[in-house]
């Protein structure tokens, strides 16, 4: 089922408190992904798989100059993102499903792993996130973390990495081994649910099941919550 720009994963029957994970995934991903959480059999639950046109635009939390050859700069484009999936998307997948009142989560790989933990500064609809593989080298994201503080607490939290993603000449993307383990200790130090696994391989190595494996963990904690 597609809705805004959406598609819709789920078994019936859903209940009012059935969670919803929404993730930005380019439309290959989601159908990978939904399979891969099957075979973890999750706990009911609603994925809405979003797609957006640029992501170095669309869900960028600033404007930023590109940090690697023949890509682009990045836009701002992330709050207006978040206002799209609070005031019309979120809505719409209540209306649709049933669940009224069911904890929503924010999960994403790469960059859009970035803005699913950048979107709990922005608002207090979300429960939580899962940045999986998470572009946390952004420029400016670590200052601005530790300067902001979330306007509800996160109930989970969930982190990963590739245990060769830091190995590059990239100046700026090396740092993502570093900023990741900074973040996950200072929400530990706000006593925040959160946890943080490594996966073998570079960026790039099974996509799809690390981020499964990430918003399985969401929904076990959304279980308790």
């Amino acid at each position: 089922m597609t809705i805004e720009n959406t598609e819709l994963f789920y078994e019936q029957p859903t209940g009012r408190f059935t969670p919803i994970i929404i993730v930005h995934t380019f439309e290959k991903e989601s159908a990978n992904l939904w399979e891969e959480l099957k075979a973890l059999e999750c706990q009911n639950f609603i994925l809405a798989a979003v797609s957006v046109e640029n992501w170095e635009s669309d869900l960028s939390p600033w404007k930023a100059k590109k940090v690697f050859k023949g890509g682009s700069d990045f836009g701002s484009g992330a709050d207006k993102q978040i206002a799209v999936l609070t005031d019309t998307i979120l809505p719409q997948i209540r209306q649709q499903t049933g669940s009224s009142e069911g904890s929503c989560y924010l999960a994403g790989y790469s960059f859009a792993g970035l803005f699913a933990l950048y979107s709990l500064y922005r608002t207090t609809v979300f429960s939580g996130s899962a940045s999986v593989s998470g572009s946390l080298w952004f420029p400016g994201f670590i200052d601005f973390s530790m300067k902001h503080e979330f306007p509800r607490k996160p109930d989970a939290l969930y982190f990963s990495l590739g245990d060769k993603e830091s190995s590059t000449r990239n100046e700026i993307m090396k740092t993502v081994g570093e900023n990741t383990e900074q973040l996950f200790s200072h929400y530990n130090k706000l006593n925040i649910n959160c946890t943080y696994e490594t996966n073998p391989g570079n960026h790039f190595q099974e996509p799809e099941k690390r981020l499964a494996k990430g918003i399985a963990w969401l929904l076990k904690e959304a279980r308790i919550n």
